[in-house]
């Protein structure tokens, strides 16, 4: 399974990979790689002011996300409740052995220019060793889900 979030403009994907499936103590957990990407202008030719290529800019890569089934189910509830009724959201999707991994839909901020239709979805994950955080603007055509086998 790969579920796939872009970016209202298409130059930001977040995707998360399922590569497992764990079971421990009748818990169902799904083993994810988390890839954060962004592309940009071609930056060899921005310096001839020409603007005509995209490419990926910046690739971070997650590779032993590993999310219960219980929190998977409630964020992909919670992405559903915007999707239908507006409702955002801020969600704790991984918090185990000092590391977590916080998602959020705002409408609001100062560094990005959100509304109502366009909020912002937003990734912070910090270990006791970094910190992370992305955002991107969203609208309701950025979530798609690939539900082919492992």
């Amino acid at each position: 399974m790969i579920f796939t979030i872009k970016s209202n403009d298409g130059w930001q994907v977040i995707e998360f990979i399922q590569k497992q499936e764990v079971e421990l103590d009748g818990k169902l957990f799904f083993l994810f790689q988390l890839c954060l990407k962004a592309d940009f202008w071609n930056r060899e030719e921005m310096l001839k002011d020409e603007f005509n290529e995209l490419k990926t800019d910046k690739i971070i890569k997650y590779e032993q996300l590993l999310i219960s089934n219980e929190k998977w189910n409630t964020f992909l509830e919670k992405i559903e409740g915007w999707k239908k009724n507006g409702e955002l959201f801020t969600f704790d999707l991984y918090n185990k052995t000092g590391d977590f991994m916080t998602i959020g839909l705002n409408d609001s901020s100062e560094e990005l220019m959100a509304s109502f239709q366009k909020p912002i979805f937003s990734i912070i994950i910090k270990d006791s060793r970094t910190k992370l955080e992305f955002k991107m603007l969203i609208d309701n055509t950025s979530f798609s889900q690939d539900s082919s086998d492992l």
